[in-house]
């Protein structure tokens, strides 16, 4: 679950702050903290601040003002941290290089102004909440940190009001013991996300986290940003071929074996091209992870038709899947990897649904995995 939030800073504050052992800049949390007795230099105009490694959480690419100005925010926090004010977001960022395309797990360094907004546009936020965020920061790749940032754990308590609240803005955390009351692959798209009512009613010791509010509170997963579909029509052969490229140094690197298989090369699809390519890539890279221990690691990418409508297969030769993983696998948070966030699978589902179609596992404990994205 992601919050939002950013920063920024003065020249003086840098020289009073502990600089960051990852580099000569702040840390966010040294940014952000209202408890940080510099925190409101970082507030003056004009002033930069300049922090060292900042891991990218995700990236949201929906445009919540309708006006292109929102679209691509990245969410980053302190690497290694877990402390409170350690994320925030980045608004129109530049890149060093110019051609950056920046993932979950890279570490950048920045340098932009903090900003505190009491609204969006037309739309203001209660009285005295806030969007905090780095406005157009250069960000600078310092390295590429392996695996997914693991979710700080928090209550349902640490929600409860904006001040309690706002201290997780922007972090990855993870609330236990919450029930959902509908299934968030079902729920209703509003506004271009996915929400659903928290329902405390069947766990007696979650009854309390139902004071703070007057009803059951709604979680909303920014990762689902993605109601707006840029239709076009795409050859399947150029997705594959950018997925290879995209992917061949990892395959080179680990001695994986990629075959494509398209008896059509005519083969189109009307999709929304950077979301399909989210869905290609995340199959491809837990494939990648599946055949780790393969004698011969084999991924397979095949095109045809079936019923007259299009179906993609993304297929392995890895550990495959036991009945009980494949029942829960397209579950938002769940994970059979220790630092895994459970995302990428739902939020897969989620974009191939609003394609109209869908996505299933077939697996074989032992042999290998298939999935079948369905237009």
């Amino acid at each position: 679950m992601l919050f939002s939030c950013g920063d920024g800073g003065s020249g003086d504050a840098h020289a009073q702050v502990t600089p960051s052992v990852l580099g000569s800049g702040l840390r966010i949390k040294d940014v952000t903290d209202p408890s940080n007795p510099h925190h409101q230099d970082f507030l003056v105009a004009g002033a930069t601040a300049d922090v060292s490694g900042a891991t990218v959480v995700a990236v949201d690419t929906y445009d919540e003002t309708g006006n292109g100005k929102s679209q691509g925010t990245i969410y980053v926090q302190d690497l290694g941290s877990k402390d409170p004010f350690s994320g925030t977001s980045l608004f129109s960022p530049s890149f060093v290089p110019g051609n950056l395309r920046v993932g979950a797990g890279d570490v950048l360094d920045l340098s932009g102004q903090y900003q505190e907004n009491a609204a969006i546009g037309s739309a203001a936020f209660a009285p005295g909440a806030v969007l905090a965020q780095l406005s157009r920061p250069t960000a600078t790749f310092r390295f590429e940190q392996g695996g997914a940032i693991e979710p700080t754990d928090i209550s349902l308590d640490d929600l409860s009001d904006w001040k309690t609240g706002s201290k997780w803005i922007n972090m990855l955390v993870r609330v236990k013991n919450v029930q959902l009351q509908d299934d968030v692959t079902t729920a209703s798209i509003v506004n271009g996300r996915i929400s659903a009512r928290l329902n405390t009613a069947g766990d007696p010791s979650a009854q309390k986290c139902q004071d703070p509010f007057p009803k059951p509170p709604t979680l909303t997963n920014e990762l689902y940003d993605s109601s707006t579909l840029n239709l076009t029509k795409v050859y399947v052969r150029d997705l594959f071929e950018n997925l290879h490229v995209l992917m061949e140094p990892t395959f080179e690197q680990k001695n994986i074996e990629m075959e494509i298989i398209l008896k059509d090369p005519d083969m189109t699809l009307d999709a929304d091209v950077s979301l399909i390519e989210q869905v290609l890539i995340n199959l491809v890279v837990n494939a990648v992870d599946a055949i780790k221990d393969s004698a011969e690691p084999t991924i397979t990418l095949s095109g045809t038709t079936y019923n007259g409508r299009p179906l993609i297969k993304v297929a392995d030769n890895g550990t495959g899947m036991s009945p009980e993983v494949m029942d829960n696998i397209f579950i938002p948070f769940f994970s059979t990897k220790k630092t895994g966030s459970g995302i990428g699978l739902s939020l897969c589902k989620q974009i191939m649904l609003l394609h109209k179609g869908n996505i299933q596992v077939q697996s074989i404990e032992g042999e290998g995995s298939a999935f079948l994205m369905q237009f």
